[in-house]
């Protein structure tokens, strides 16, 4: 029961998390809609984002475990290990802040190179703001993997709940003075006030101590197993990058528009299948440590039907009830009905690549468990290369809709090519069941797609969220009894 009950607080912090966060562009899109203002806060996001959320995910994937093997050999060297890696991601921090506050301006240039001066300027101040979080961040990181090297969950967990929520009061104050550096400044506020909130969870785990600690062994390691992990999260993130850079030229609002749909395809994409990959994740651990591909293979696969039969369903009503969905989520305010309507033009291409980009996860762990670190490198350097050309050629004459349709096209090279390699390294992990076994889910998605769209003209005169409600039951179940058989042979349960 506990580990039931830990289960279910996990899921509803990690979903409360995801929410806000989507809330927060939401709350953005009603007050200040999609204008220079906009483009200039999401420009000034994404910039500390590439340059610093590289560093910040390596805490997880290498000082956690690193702090563990330390934790074996006694609390004095675990406490001594923490204090040093405290004060290398803090040089680490403070060195990329200077870098932004130094160069901002020509930062900003260069990723929005056809954005109009105005815009330029707010990024440039934005940006120096946003920067003075990353020594918060790095220690609010450390805090949060010693808590879950201990089995401490819910205050790590809390960490997106509580900044987002300030968050959404920064865009609303930002909102009544007129002036969106509120709104940047309140998300470095929150976190800073996390820095005491979780330095109380470990407070009896070790002790602090100011003096320098710093060997030329713990930055070996950590820099030796952190390097193809922070390549491997800067070339994710400098898709988000690509985006910014080619829709920079293509008027005021454009950059807000990629913005507002990427963020909800990705809650599409993100939501369920982060929550199954973390679930499974030590499961995957436990089978590489055993060598057992066969259990491997059945963890894969659960973990691959999960996530394409969670994902799937809303994203085919989202993609069919395109303009409905954006209006009901960012259609109250500020923003305009032309803006809705480019909204949903580019979140319909960016939704093609839902399903690959949520998928993708599981497989990332697959890697992880076997310590393989370099193979994501590999594939996501060819995916961003694929991204930019791709999403430059039709941007010229799609518009913002063909750099959308271009990220699409990278997650599915993504994909494809995670499963190449898994396929060429360990074939067993694919078999025939899970071959049946998708055919059935997509399937299933076509009939309930059919479905809709012959119902959809008998829905036109509902309300906006009856219309909405109407075509997600009609799609839902016709999907769900074209499962059936599926469901009947039990075809399931074998990989529980």
């Amino acid at each position: 029961m506990s580990s039931l009950k830990f289960g279910l607080v996990a899921v509803i912090l990690t979903v409360a998390g995801k929410l806000l966060a989507f809330g927060r562009d939401v709350v953005m899109s009603k007050y200040f809609g999609a204008g220079s203002a906009t483009d200039a806060f999401f420009i000034a996001n994404t910039i500390p984002g590439v340059l610093w959320a590289a560093a910040l995910v390596t805490i997880n994937v290498v000082f956690l475990p690193l702090y563990v093997a330390k934790r074996a050999e006694g609390d004095e060297s675990a406490a001594n290990f923490v204090n040093q890696s405290i004060q290398i991601y803090l040089l680490l921090a403070l060195a990329m802040t200077s870098l932004c506050v130094l160069a901002a301006g020509p930062i900003v240039q260069l990723s929005a190179p056809g954005a109009s001066p105005e815009t330029v300027e707010t990024a440039t101040s934005l940006t120096v703001i946003m920067a003075f979080g990353f020594a918060f961040s790095s220690y609010v990181g450390v805090q949060n993997a010693i808590q879950q090297a201990t089995g401490l969950y819910r205050a790590p967990l809390s960490v997106p709940i509580v900044n987002n929520v300030l968050a959404i009061v920064g865009i609303i104050v930002a909102a009544q003075y007129n002036d969106i550096r509120i709104a940047v400044i309140a998300a470095v506020l929150a976190w800073v006030l996390q820095v005491p909130i979780q330095r109380l969870q470990t407070r009896h785990l070790y002790s602090t101590t100011l003096r320098p600690l710093i060997s030329r062994d713990t930055v070996s390691r950590l820099a030796l197993l952190s390097l193809p992990v922070m390549l491997g999260t800067f070339l994710d993130q400098i898709n988000i990058y690509i985006g910014i850079y080619l829709a920079g030229g293509m008027g005021p609002g454009a950059i807000s528009h990629l913005n507002y749909a990427s963020r909800l395809a990705m809650f599409l994409a993100t939501t369920f299948s982060m929550l199954v990959s973390y679930f499974l994740f030590p499961r995957l651990a436990v089978d590489a440590v055993a060598a057992d591909d066969a259990r491997t293979g059945r963890t894969l696969a659960l973990g691959i039907l999960l996530i394409v039969g969670a994902t799937l369903p809303p994203t085919v009503v989202s993609v069919m009830m395109r303009e409905e969905v954006v209006s009901l989520v960012y259609g109250r305010g500020a923003l305009s009905a032309d803006d809705i309507a480019a909204t949903a033009s580019a979140y319909a291409l960016f939704a093609l690549g839902i399903v690959f980009i949520a998928v993708r996860e599981i497989f990332n762990r697959l890697f992880f468990s076997h310590q393989r670190m370099v193979v994501p490198l590999v594939i996501g350097a060819v995916a961003s290369v694929v991204n930019f050309f791709v999403s430059r050629w039709l941007g010229e004459f799609m518009g913002p809709a063909g750099i959308a349709l271009g990220a699409s096209a990278a997650g599915a090279v993504y994909l494809l090519g995670q499963a190449a390699v898994t396929f060429i390294w360990k074939p067993r992990l694919f078999t025939r069941a899970l071959a049946i076994e998708l055919v059935a889910l997509f399937g299933a998605a076509v009939a309930g797609w059919l479905a809709l769209r012959a119902m959809l003209p008998l829905l036109e005169d509902w309300a906006l969220v009856l219309r909405l409600l109407g075509g997600g039951v009609i799609f839902t179940a016709v999907f769900l009894l074209a499962l059936t058989p599926l469901v009947w042979r039990g075809g399931f349960r074998r990989l529980l």
